[in-house]
């Protein structure tokens, strides 16, 4: 019969217990939310980067392909970039997005010819806060570098 016996004792936390394991995981949640704009931050700048460098790409590939030079322009002013077919067909148009920004630009246009070199050489730079990215294209075999 002493098995049946009701327990009486209690198991469970008490009040100052909970809201001392509340108040250690709101201190880590804290922490974590302060390194989490960094990393948006950084997360940003690589999807620009790697969004520009595929866009150079795929315009010197059409210009090889096809056997046709592409003109791709810098537009300040209007904080974008785009890639013109000799044909007079848009290739891309890509805005930028407003974080990121052209800040200096040593050529404002370039040629890829239909064997892919470059037609002038030049720096452009892009500003994202207190970041450069410097895109800069050497004349010759239609390279190209980023620099972060």
């Amino acid at each position: 019969m002493e098995r049946f016996k009701r327990n009486n004792r209690q198991d469970g936390f008490t009040l100052i217990e909970m809201l001392v394991v509340i108040s250690v995981l709101t201190i880590l949640l804290s922490f974590s939310l302060f390194s989490f704009k960094h990393f948006h931050d950084w997360m940003q700048r690589e999807l620009f980067i790697t969004q520009l460098q595929s866009d150079l790409y795929y315009a010197q590939a059409f210009a090889i392909n096809r056997k046709e030079s592409v003109h791709v322009k810098f537009l300040k002013e209007e904080n974008q970039y785009e890639a013109v077919a000799q044909s007079g067909e848009l290739l891309l148009k890509r805005k930028i997005r407003t974080p990121i920004y052209i800040s200096e630009l040593s050529v404002l246009s370039y040629t890829i010819t239909s064997e892919g070199t470059v037609s002038h050489f030049g720096t452009v730079t892009f500003k994202h806060q207190d970041h450069s990215i410097q895109l800069t294209f050497y004349i010759g075999r239609g390279r190209f570098n980023v620099r972060r």
